[in-house]
């Protein structure tokens, strides 16, 4: 039986050269999720190569060519134009210039290939790409087991007494390249590897203690051993006390005008002991709660409550908690209001971080909205997004089935901005199963196999998906610095759906300078005449208030733990509420909205 082998290959291609155009490739991948091995099955092996690249400075009528060259003495090439009737070659998105296309190839022997890539236009311009090793095709194969479990007993063995973790990120390299590197794994999880290949796992201890555990055997997170038959390799963590219960929400990212508003709500735990608890959601005066798919355990008027138990985190937001909602907008309200929310979870003492256990979502009313879409909060001030540096970024995709038949395999391809760094991702949520996956280092792909997606005719509430993950910035980053996020999303084998693109602008002046411990919360948000500031600890400093013009409003000197504002006199709009010591160094900030 022939096994057929997808290699995901993206191009981000950035396209300056004739009269002023040029072809640079950006990204190609490797074979860093290929099952390279083929089970003891004789070749041939049907390897795919799948291409995407963003075009600069051309339009809809140049012509482009894409070649392969595999690395056994044979290549292909493709013409790529626009022609409304076929997808998958030129296409414009959202004013984004684009190239969707794929080769399939047989290889006619097991190896290493070499791949090198090619892309040109019709003006001369081309650039090249070279890939050692792209191609791994190997039949004299064995499995290797990967086990990570808690290790109740402490011998380092996974037997009698101990219990699995799933979703956890490790790697598998040959010495050439990575050969196996899920973003998240399934326990006892098995993969077929040439034999006589000396490999390196790694698991990685910062992810393993974020999910509430420590990584003991062993403690270097590393094993180098020579695969001469079927392996398992065995990494031992123990449990820690600490817990941090998190809230978060995302809905479209602004309010259609006579629509009910969709939106999801979801609860993470990071810890590895199973927490039971309530989360609470105050809506604005003008949003009235329609139903959900989890019903309230209480609730009237525009407090709702919600219960939950047993939470316990797997990663990549397969152990949160979330529910899908419905809200209705009164009568009144018009194009360009703001309309808001709030959301909390308890308990909160013995929480090693209290400052996400609630929030608030506030979006602007328009007249049309995209089911398929990407947001960023916060969403910063102005049309440029300004935001303070060092703060951290967190991003809602959704998505809707509006075809016509129940969709089987949803995914969504995220390129992240080099001006994040992938090592604090963190995902928060995801209203279905999904396996999360890291390309290259900075290309995320959120895999939702199997997930059974009805479409919009057929079931409503259910034809919608929704995730979300949070990740930092790169420290300091420069005044002026765009942050800019758009994601593919793919419903079986059609083209993909691009969202709408986030944009963040950093402004310095709005920076916290240096990182402390002081943390705040303010409620309520938005607030009418009053709001209350509680800090965790005694605070002694300046607490002032600015307009998005970065006018000063209010600026008091201040010694306690809490404050309460009163200003009737203030306009409504969005302000910034700055907490600086006596040097004047931002300690903390938030974000407020005047009704």
């Amino acid at each position: 039986m022939k096994k057929y082998l997808l290699i995901l290959c993206f191009f981000l291609c950035t396209i300056k050269g004739y009269n002023q155009q040029s072809m640079v490739f950006n990204y190609v991948c490797d074979t860093v999720h290929t099952f390279t091995c083929n089970n003891g099955n004789p070749p041939p092996y049907n390897v795919g190569f799948i291409f995407k690249e963003n075009l600069f400075n051309y339009s809809l009528t140049d012509t482009f060519f894409i070649k392969a060259d595999f690395g056994d003495g044979t290549n292909q090439t493709k013409a790529c134009y626009y022609n409304p009737n076929l997808g998958g070659t030129l296409e414009m998105n959202n004013g984004q210039l684009e190239i969707h296309n794929h080769f399939n190839h047989y290889y006619l022997s097991s190896g290493i290939f070499d791949v090198t890539y090619y892309i040109s236009d019709q003006y001369g311009n081309a650039d090249t790409l070279f890939h050692p090793a792209e191609v791994y095709l190997n039949s004299n194969c064995a499995p290797i087991v990967t086990r990570i479990f808690v290790d109740n007993n402490s011998n380092c063995v996974f037997d009698a007494g101990d219990s699995a973790i799933s979703n956890v990120s490790y790697s598998i390299s040959n010495g050439i390249s990575p050969f196996y590197t899920p973003n998240s794994y399934l326990f006892n999880e098995s993969i077929g590897a040439p034999l006589g290949v000396n490999f390196t796992a790694t698991v990685d201890p910062l992810p393993i203690q974020q999910l509430g555990y420590n990584l003991v055997c062993p403690a270097s997170g590393m094993i180098n051993f020579t695969h001469n038959g079927p392996d398992t390799l065995n990494f031992a963590v123990n449990c820690n006390s600490n817990y941090d219960l998190s809230i978060h929400s995302g809905v479209s990212f602004n309010f259609k005008l006579g629509n009910s508003i969709f939106a999801v709500v979801g609860i993470r735990d990071i810890s590895c002991v199973p927490m039971s608890g309530t989360y609470t959601l105050n809506l604005d005066p003008q949003l009235s709660f329609v139903n959900s798919l989890n019903a309230p355990t209480s609730g009237s008027g525009s407090t709702y409550t919600w219960s939950f138990s047993n939470l316990l985190t797997v990663g990549n937001g397969l152990g949160a908690a979330s529910n899908i909602m419905y809200f209705n907008m009164d009568p009144s309200v018009q194009i360009g209001d703001i309309l808001c929310y709030s959301f909390s979870v308890s308990p909160v003492a013995g929480d090693i971080d209290p400052s996400n256990n609630a929030g608030n979502l506030c979006r602007t009313v328009v007249s049309a909205v995209d089911p398929n879409f990407k947001t960023v909060d916060p969403v910063g001030a102005g049309a440029t997004g300004a935001i303070a540096p060092n703060i951290k970024l967190t991003y809602t995709i959704g998505f809707q089935n509006t075809g016509t038949a129940t969709a089987d395999h949803v995914y969504v391809m995220d390129t992240l901005s080099a001006d994040l760094d992938i090592s604090t991702l963190q995902v928060l949520y995801s209203t279905y199963p999904m396996q999360l996956y890291i390309i290259d280092g900075h290309i995320l792909k959120f895999d939702f196999v199997n997930i059974q997606l009805p479409d919009s005719g057929a079931n409503e509430m259910m034809s919608h998906g929704f995730f979300a993950y949070e990740i930092d910035q790169n420290p300091n980053l420069s005044n002026g610095t765009q942050i800019q996020n758009t994601a593919a999303i793919y419903f079986d084998y059609n083209a993909p759906v691009i969202t709408n693109t986030t944009l963040n602008t950093i402004n310095t002046a709005l920076g916290v300078k240096e990182v402390h411990s002081l943390k705040t919360s303010v409620y309520p948000n938005p607030f009418t005449d009053m709001f209350t500031i509680d800090f965790d600890k005694e605070f002694d400093g300046t607490i002032q208030l600015l307009d998005l013009s970065g006018r000063s409003m209010f600026n008091q000197q201040f010694h306690g733990m809490n404050y309460s504002f009163y200003q009737e006199q203030l306009s409504s709009g969005i302000y910034f509420l700055m907490m600086k010591d006596a040097e004047g160094i931002i300690l903390d900030q938030k974000k407020l909205i005047k009704r």
